[in-house]
């Protein structure tokens, strides 16, 4: 029999693997007591699959289970769904956010990683970056390349396609694994002029969450999700 804890949980495994620590934070419980549930859920009645991470943490689904070079992708783009929900739960700040997984929109020129709406105003599209990508290359699949199609799609206005709301554009919040990457990457994008490009690193996302200053703009400035600096 599944209480309303376990429907929570269930929720939002459903919609993409979980460590832990991340379910334990968005349903609010300790870690020790969300650990006990999910080996009940995964050993009596299979509601749940998980597999091993290679810090030998449980991923834990309820899909298809994702390849060991998804791990990383999938878990930095899961903790920004927590960090939303720590930022603004149930309207905090006086704002409504939505956080979608990539899975979950409906677009073509461009696939994110997810999408973050905040009071239907503000449009964030997110991109995990594992560092796996060449930021540049004039032959192969690169991370400028793909900065280059949200320009194009922020000059078309073709995203009001998927979202309604009163947005004036958009930003590109690329989550990196290393302060290094970003720098390499800021010089990019400040190159290249694409000043809807914010810079952050799962640590600091992890540890500070969306409401600090953790965002590194093309200009090297730091803002918050909101664009405050301190």
């Amino acid at each position: 029999m599944l209480c309303s804890f376990d429907e929570a949980i269930l929720a939002e495994v459903s919609r993409s693997p979980l460590l832990v620590d991340q379910i334990a934070r968005l349903v609010g419980r300790p870690v020790k007591k969300v650990s006990a549930r999910m080996r009940r859920l995964f050993l009596f009645g299979g509601y749940v699959r998980r597999c091993r991470t290679y810090s030998r943490e449980y991923l834990y689904h309820t899909g298809r289970t994702p390849s060991p070079i998804q791990f990383r992708h999938t878990s930095m783009t899961a903790e920004f769904r927590v960090q939303t929900a720590i930022a603004f739960p149930g309207g905090g700040q006086g704002l409504f956010a939505e956080f979608l997984y990539g899975h979950e929109l409906k677009m073509s020129a461009v696939r994110p990683d997810g999408a973050l709406v905040v009071d239907r105003s503000q449009l964030f599209f997110i991109e995990s970056d594992c560092s796996t990508e060449r930021l540049s290359s004039l032959f192969a699949y690169s991370v400028e390349a793909k900065l280059k199609a949200y320009e194009t799609l922020y000059e078309t206005g073709k995203y009001k396609d998927t979202f309604s709301g009163s947005f004036r554009g958009f930003r590109v919040i690329v989550v990196l694994t290393s302060a290094v990457r970003l720098q390499h990457l800021r010089a990019l994008v400040e190159q290249r002029g694409f000043d809807f490009v914010l810079l952050t690193t799962i640590e600091e996302l992890s540890t500070r969450g969306l409401l600090a200053p953790i965002f590194v703009t093309h200009n090297d400035r730091r803002v918050s999700v909101l664009g405050r600096t301190a």
